[in-house]
């Protein structure tokens, strides 16, 4: 629909709005419920100082393919991501929950200003960022239920919460 900016598009007007907080921001852009305890995730972003992502487990290739597949280097910054590949990589994946540094935050505009940026995925813009600087996965249990249509609802609603135990 016409005026849709796409979701690095939003959080780029929601930073002109609010302005870019000094400490950093955690986004968040997801349509499930999770099971993993984002305070890890936080408190790695402050010992570091460095933008975090989290990263989860999952070993079903077919819930790979619908979600942002990460590489982790040895020292867990992120060295690749994949937008929902067809041949996932790795059995880790990145939900869109992110502690985003004042600095990051800053170069969102120069995202949106570069041409090959898909503005719609904020993997995409968390791909181009590990590219300049250094960005942090953190690994951590748990899992996350797609909730993205009513069938996913209807499915989970009918399991009695067992799928919660997937990613």
């Amino acid at each position: 629909p016409a005026g849709r900016v796409g979701a690095v598009g939003d959080l780029a007007l929601a930073l002109q709005e609010l302005g870019i907080p000094d400490g950093g921001l955690c986004v968040c852009a997801s349509d499930g419920l999770v099971r993993f305890p984002l305070h890890r995730a936080a408190q790695e972003f402050a010992d570091r100082g460095e933008s975090t992502i989290v990263v989860l487990e999952e070993s079903d290739p077919e819930r790979l393919r619908r979600t942002g597949v990460v590489k982790l280097d040895d020292a867990g910054r992120i060295v690749a991501l994949w937008e929902k590949p067809s041949d996932p990589p790795t059995e880790l994946y990145a939900p869109a929950f992110y502690v985003l540094t004042t600095r990051a935050l800053g170069r969102v505009g120069e995202f949106l200003a570069d041409p090959t940026g898909a503005r719609d995925a904020l993997g995409s813009f968390i791909r181009w960022l590990a590219q300049r600087e250094q960005v942090y996965g953190s690994r951590l249990p748990g899992s996350r239920v797609d909730l993205g249509s009513r069938a996913d609802y209807e499915r989970l609603e009918h399991e009695g919460g067992s799928s919660w135990t997937h990613g």
